[in-house]
């Protein structure tokens, strides 16, 4: 069974749960919607959920799956519901998979994409008119798949090369241009992804944000210190 089958038969399995818990207690399921809004859904600054379809699923994120579960078990009052819901956390095939990556990653801000065909007056113009939270300038080959990346950092670090050079010098030829940037794939799970922050503490090192690819190294979001927060929080 593919990991597409697999997520599809789980999220049967929840709608399955959560219709029966709308019929016999639907206030229940209001509070849910409520609680995993205010302490899931608006931290991430994404839209609020409305319904309990959408809710199941949001559930085939580890985090979310939890804290429906744990809000379930407080709410819950009719005891053939609350026994009914209960078969939902027993152990078995069909269980939610642990938080990925791409649970939690940023999209990339519109703009951020270049080609391995631009000059450093493309990169100059490009961190000229960014806003503040862009930090990375993202070069892509023809087939969309990371090449390598300018962060605001090396850019800083050499004002004065940057003033002194030829603005028709290509972007992947200049001496601070990274070709092998530390990335980690949107298939990763959360937890080897913290890993990776800690890490980097322990080493004395800083992180703010990771470039998150496909399977095809394709970039598609960004990972930060504030995901892994999120992600550890709900998991508390």
């Amino acid at each position: 069974m593919s990991q597409n089958d697999d997520e599809i038969k789980r999220l049967l399995k929840y709608l399955k749960y959560l219709d029966f818990l709308h019929k016999e207690e639907p206030t229940v399921v209001r509070s849910i919607l409520t609680m995993i809004n205010r302490y899931v859904i608006e931290p991430q600054g994404k839209k609020r959920l409305v319904r309990h379809q959408d809710l199941a699923e949001k559930m085939l994120d580890f985090g979310v799956y939890q804290k429906v579960i744990e809000f379930a078990n407080e709410l819950i009052q009719n005891p053939v519901a609350r026994e009914q819901f209960r078969d939902l956390t027993q152990e078995g095939t069909g269980e939610p998979r642990e938080a990925l990556v791409r649970d939690y990653m940023q999209s990339i801000p519109k703009g951020s994409l270049s080609s391995s065909k631009s000059t450093l007056h493309d990169l100059v113009n490009f961190f000229k008119t960014a806003s503040p939270e862009i930090r990375y300038y993202i070069i892509v080959d023809d087939n969309g798949s990371l090449h390598g990346i300018v962060s605001v950092n090396d850019f800083t670090r050499h004002l004065q090369e940057i003033k002194d050079a030829d603005k028709t010098t290509s972007v992947v030829n200049l001496p601070f241009y990274n070709s092998t940037p530390k990335v980690i794939v949107d298939t990763d799970k959360m937890e080897y992804a913290a890993s990776l922050f800690y890490e980097a503490q322990q080493a004395g090192k800083k992180i703010t944000k990771l470039l998150a690819v496909d399977e095809h190294k394709k970039p598609v979001g960004f990972l930060a210190e504030p995901d892994i927060v999120r992600w550890e929080s709900i998991n508390l």
